[in-house]
């Protein structure tokens, strides 16, 4: 389906670059995160948590996927069916699945068996994080197989990957179009919720790994437009394929304000609130 290039630093006899073992895990906390901090989990489920966490993460992520190809940081097999329709320099499967709807699935299991549990006060012993976490790595495998079946049958009845890529873009639609009512609304409710009481979560470090990672890709888009504006029919003067930079704006405009709402959704008279609250439980106890 695809190749990566060879890196400095390589695993599986030059298969598995660094920055992949690096990245994924790393946007698939930042999109877990945001929507853990805009309480989605804890007021509206398991369920539509794990759409959000889909929807966050394809905004990160397709800002990487549709910069890789020009930058030959890896290339596509571009008459594998599977890989077919094709968006831009990026196929159709990888914009739905990998951004998608494989963090969903991998977010609803992690949900299901820790999150929800340690949301409610639990705490697990080492050995059973490390069952839990095998448990949410085959079922998140399997979820990541069973969602994109629509799309997969779809292109196998009809016999055209058009079709396929029509029902994939209409589960993105479908993820999209639940998420950004309730990500909102969950900003707007604990904004206007100025009870100290409230349970809130926060977790400033990921955000700023998340700010990095966005600037930093920004960064690297910027260096590769000349190259992109200079490209014919889709393909630079190097030969490289170019991604959709409309696309693009898009997903840096989505990230960038699913970090500023993560960031905003605790005002600082709440926190400062809360802060004297538990000064003053503190000084009670003593």
């Amino acid at each position: 389906m695809f190749a990566h290039n060879v890196f400095t630093v390589d695993f599986l006899w030059g298969r598995l670059p660094l920055y992949i073992v690096a990245i994924y895990p790393m946007m698939a906390t930042v999109a877990y995160e945001i929507v853990r901090i805009l309480g989605v989990f804890r007021r509206r489920g398991v369920l539509v948590g794990a759409v959000c966490v889909g929807f966050v993460h394809h905004a990160f992520y397709e800002i990487f996927d549709h910069l890789g190809p020009q930058l030959r940081w890896w290339e596509w097999t571009l008459d594998h069916p599977m890989n077919q329709p094709f968006f831009d320099s990026v196929p159709l499967p990888s914009v739905v699945v990998f951004a998608a709807l494989w963090p969903m699935s991998l977010a609803f299991c992690v949900q299901l068996f820790v999150g929800r549990h340690v949301q409610d006060g639990k705490t697990f012993t080492g050995w059973q994080i490390v069952g839990r976490t095998i448990v949410v790595g085959v079922l998140a495998s399997i979820g990541t197989a069973v969602l994109p079946l629509p799309a997969t049958l779809a292109a196998s009845i009809s016999g055209s990957t058009t079709v396929g890529g029509f029902v994939y873009a209409a589960e993105l639609v479908v993820l999209t179009v639940v998420a950004i009512p309730v990500l909102f609304g969950q900003w707007s409710s604990l904004r206007k919720d100025g009870d100290p009481a409230t349970v809130r979560y926060s977790n400033p470090l990921i955000l700023r790994y998340a700010a990095v990672y966005l600037a930093v890709m920004t960064v690297l888009w910027l260096t590769a437009l000349p190259a992109y504006f200079g490209a014919v029919d889709g393909v630079t003067a190097d030969g490289d394929p170019v991604g959709s930079l409309a696309y693009t704006v898009i997903c840096v405009v989505v990230a960038g304000l699913s970090i500023a709402a993560a960031a905003t959704v605790n005002p600082a008279d709440v926190r400062e609130q809360e802060a004297a609250v538990g000064s003053g439980a503190s000084a009670a106890r003593e």
